[in-house]
């Protein structure tokens, strides 16, 4: 007999949809030239102007950044425009937070369910 245990999807989704609150921008302080060849698969760049933009698969072509944009097309950005490059790092604070969150939320819905099911006889 199979039985529907809709809290396993439920957990999935929520781990699914968490794990980027696991992580932060971090500011490089290499120049982006020996970042790249740490191969990082998304890059936020700040430009000089202070606008910011997310490059997928970013790479270097000459004196250019080259990346995929947030809707998919690709994205040019000269380095002597760029000032500030940062790469995506897991933080330990930000998934201990999560965590704690998700067993609170686990809690809440347990003492809610044990006092509407009418399990426990008053």
């Amino acid at each position: 007999m199979i039985r529907s245990r809709p809290w396993r999807s439920a957990v999935a989704l929520m781990l699914v949809l968490l794990t980027p609150a696991c992580t932060t921008w971090r500011v490089e302080r290499l120049a982006p030239q020996a970042l790249l060849a740490r191969n990082p698969s998304t890059l936020r760049v700040m430009r000089s102007d202070s606008s910011m933009l997310v490059l997928q698969d970013p790479e270097l072509q000459g004196d250019t950044l080259v990346g995929t944009g947030a809707k998919g097309a690709e994205v040019r950005v000269p380095l002597d425009s760029v000032r500030q490059t940062s790469t995506r790092r897991f933080s330990p604070l930000k998934t201990f937070g999560v965590l704690v969150g998700m067993a609170a939320t686990a809690v809440v819905g347990l003492a809610i369910y044990i006092s509407s099911c009418g399990c426990f006889g008053d």
